[in-house]
């Protein structure tokens, strides 16, 4: 899962897509698409996207968006200029600065690959194009996971709602596309990467305190590092 490997792999697929476009005859960056997708392994796992495509994480009740879009409305809530609800209703929300085939100038396509994140039993990730989140609020995804019917069922459910809406709506769907992933267990982390974890952590803390020193802070500093190196 090295961002290396996952960044050659998607400036490949990016390549494709693009190519897609030259041997139509049609201007390099015609044709596009957006990904999403996880990396899973024992004990974490990694988003991986280009686009407006989303993962979603629902853990302890809380839905979390695990990928920023790669979308003009999302720059504009970025700077401030706009709300997340907004956006929601921004006539240019589905324009996207990034996708797969876009002219890159003969550089590689690197996509946005979150750092490793803890996996716990009784996750739920939704990995999902713009479909569903263009048409169903966060608010109303999580409503539906919670609802606690099979992975197949929920799936079922939020393309339904995500038709419906878009019907009701006057507008016409967009592809929608649901995958779901429940983890039933997860590995422990090993000694060696909580080591590491612990190094990052006390670094942190270490220039946090280095700027209280320097404004005449001292609480407790010995005592936090010999802990954070237990």
């Amino acid at each position: 899962d090295s961002t290396v490997y996952l960044d050659e792999m998607i400036g490949k697929a990016s390549d494709v897509v693009d190519d897609i476009s030259i041997s139509r005859g049609r201007p390099s960056g015609d044709s596009g698409s957006t990904i999403a997708m996880l990396v899973l392994k024992d004990w974490y796992f990694r988003a991986v996207h280009v686009g407006d495509s989303r993962v979603y994480l629902l853990r302890g009740g809380e839905l979390q968006r695990i990928t920023k879009d790669d979308s003009e409305v999302q720059q504009m809530v970025d700077r401030g200029e706009i709300t997340l609800d907004e956006a929601w209703v921004h006539p240019r929300k589905n324009v996207i600065t990034r996708h797969l085939g876009m002219p890159t100038d003969g550089a590689k396509l690197i996509p946005t690959v979150s750092p490793r994140q803890e996996l716990h039993p009784g996750d739920c990730f939704v990995i999902c194009s713009d479909g569903l989140s263009d048409s169903v609020h966060d608010s109303e995804i999580r409503e539906i996971l919670e609802q606690k019917k099979s992975s197949a069922e929920t799936a079922a459910v939020l393309v339904r709602t995500a038709l419906r809406n878009a019907e009701e709506a006057g507008y016409p769907s967009d592809n929608v596309t649901v995958i779901l992933l429940d983890v039933m267990s997860a590995g422990e982390m090993n000694s060696d990467v909580k080591r590491v974890k612990n190094m990052k952590l006390l670094q942190k803390i270490l220039g946090a305190v280095m700027l209280l020193i320097a404004g005449g802070m001292t609480y407790y500093t010995v005592q936090l590092i010999q802990l954070l190196q237990k």
